[in-house]
């Protein structure tokens, strides 16, 4: 199984979100050597990040129940594909080391106390330079400089868009975006 002919075959039928992935790929790896991580982990963890993006509800389901995964009711289904993905990375890949699995596990919802690999896959996820939101320029330019700040400002950014489209804001994202705001609040 070869992960990244697996993944062009996921997305044939939409290069836009290949298009993604190879702009979260490129991203997370320019803050990776900026940042003194692990260039090749990273790399992985891109790759297999919106892996299983594509697939349905019923797939994912599938996908916890064969690997044993119990995901909590209230999880928000947009983010199945970010456990289903560290699954497949797991038992499929052989994908072994635990700081991609969190990665690709959090990056859409993040956790208290992520591992700085964690929140740079999360914060090139959402920052990418195809993202079309006007504040992405900000945010990569402000990561460069400040990374802990930029990925701060993001989380941020991302609450009041949910209040801004009236989403409900998942408790998942919201303990993440506590956990971090309540450590700038105490510096």
């Amino acid at each position: 199984m070869n992960l990244l002919n697996d993944l062009k075959n996921n997305y044939q039928k939409n290069p836009n979100r290949l298009t993604h992935i190879e702009g979260v790929v490129a991203w997370s790896v320019k803050l990776a050597s900026h940042l003194n991580l692990d260039l090749e982990a990273m790399r992985t963890a891109a790759y297999l990040h919106d892996f299983t993006k594509p697939y349905s509800k019923k797939d994912h389901e599938t996908i916890f129940k064969t690997y044993h995964e119990n995901v909590p009711n209230d999880f928000p289904t947009f983010a199945y594909h970010a456990v289903s993905a560290a699954l497949v990375g797991d038992h499929l890949y052989q994908i072994k080391n635990p700081e991609i699995l969190n990665a690709v596990r959090y990056h859409t919802t993040g956790r208290p106390a992520m591992s700085l690999f964690e929140k740079v896959l999360m914060f090139a996820d959402k920052t990418e330079p195809s993202r079309p939101y006007e504040e992405a320029d900000l945010l990569r330019k402000k990561a460069l400089e400040n990374f802990d700040q930029a990925f701060i400002l993001m989380l941020t950014l991302l609450q009041e868009y949910d209040v801004l489209e009236n989403r409900p804001i998942n408790p998942y994202s919201q303990l993440t975006y506590q956990f971090y705001l309540t450590q700038v609040e105490a510096s």
